[in-house]
C-alpha cells in the first residue's frame, strides 16, 4: 500500500514539475496556471527542483552539440594531415624527377618521366607497373631509372597505357654492363633471388676492385651507355673459373621510387 502511494505522489508530483516547465505551450498554460495557483505554498519547493531539471536538459543538449562540434573537427583535421602528407610526397617526387631529369639531361639521353602505379606481390617475381605505354613511345628493352639516375629495371611489357618493368634484382633480370675503370671491364648483371645483383663474367685478366661504379656498357640496342647500376662491394673468382665476379650494391631506395624515368633510345621516335 505504501509504495503504492509513492509511486502516485512521483507520479503526480512528476506531472505538475512538467505542466510547469513547459507551461509556455499555449494550450498547456491555462492547466499549468491552475496547478500553480492551488499549489502556490509548494512553489518554493517544487520550482528549484523543475529549475534543475531544466538546466540538466539544456547543459545535456549543450554537451551534445559540443561532442558533435569535436567530431566534425576532428574530420577535419585528418583531412588536413591527410592533405599535408600527399603534398610532402609530391614534393619529394618532384625533387627526385627533377635530379633525374638534370643526370639524364647531361648525357643527353632521351626519357618519358612517370610514376609507378603498382608493384609484384609475391615473392617470385619483382616487377612494377609505370604509368606510361606505347602511346607515349615506351618499347620493350628500355630501361627504367629512378633515384638521381640509377638504372632499377628493364621494361618488359607494353601496354597501351601502362608497362611491367622487370626489377634488376630478379632473378630473370640480366644487364650487358661495364666496370668504370681503365679498362671498362665487361660483364653481365643479374639479379639474385630479388635481393641484390651480381655482375659476372668479368675476364680473369680485369683489374676490378672494391668501390669502383657499375654502369650500363651500351651492347644492348635499347640500352644506352653509362646509366649507373651499382657499386662494386667485393669480388670473388669461383676454382676452375675462367671468369670473376663481383657483388654490387645499388640505392636502397630505388626499387621502392614513386616516380621513375623510362629512357628513350635515341634512335627511336615518340
Amino acid at each position: 500500500m505504501g509504495r503504492r502511494l509513492l509511486t502516485i505522489g512521483a507520479i503526480i508530483i512528476s506531472s505538475i514539475v512538467l505542466l510547469i516547465t513547459f507551461r509556455s505551450v499555449a494550450w498547456i498554460r491555462p492547466v499549468a496556471d491552475s496547478f500553480t495557483y492551488i499549489l502556490k505554498p509548494l512553489n518554493g519547493k517544487i520550482y528549484p527542483g523543475s529549475a534543475a531539471i531544466q538546466k540538466y536538459l539544456n547543459e545535456s543538449k549543450t554537451n551534445s552539440e559540443l561532442l558533435q562540434n569535436n567530431d566534425i573537427a576532428q574530420v577535419e583535421i585528418d583531412r588536413l594531415m591527410q592533405e599535408n602528407s600527399r603534398l610532402k610526397q609530391e614534393m619529394s617526387d618532384l625533387k627526385l624527377l627533377r635530379e633525374e631529369q638534370e643526370f639524364l639531361n647531361q648525357l643527353g639521353y632521351r626519357y618519358l618521366s612517370t610514376h609507378v602505379i603498382g608493384r609484384s606481390t609475391d615473392n617470385f617475381t619483382h616487377t612494377v607497373i609505370i604509368g606510361i605505354g606505347s602511346h607515349e613511345g615506351v618499347a620493350v628493352g628500355q630501361a627504367v631509372i629512378a633515384e638521381r639516375g640509377y638504372m632499377i629495371g628493364k621494361v618488359t611489357k607494353v601496354g597501351t597505357t601502362v608497362s611491367q618493368v622487370l626489377l634488376i634484382t630478379d632473378s630473370q633480370s640480366q644487364v650487358a654492363a661495364a666496370v668504370q675503370n681503365e679498362t671498362s671491364s665487361p660483364g653481365l648483371v643479374v639479379g639474385e633471388r630479388g635481393t641484390s645483383i651480381e655482375m659476372q663474367l668479368i675476364p680473369q685478366n680485369e683489374v676490378v676492385t672494391n668501390d669502383q661504379m657499375v654502369i650500363t656498357s651500351g651492347l644492348e640496342p635499347t640500352i644506352p651507355r653509362g646509366l649507373l647500376i651499382g657499386k662494386i662491394i667485393n669480388t670473388t673468382t669461383p676454382a676452375g673459373e675462367i671468369f670473376q665476379n663481383a657483388t654490387i650494391t645499388t640505392n636502397p631506395l630505388t626499387e621502392q621510387a614513386g616516380v621513375v624515368s623510362v629512357v628513350i633510345n635515341q634512335n627511336n621516335s615518340l
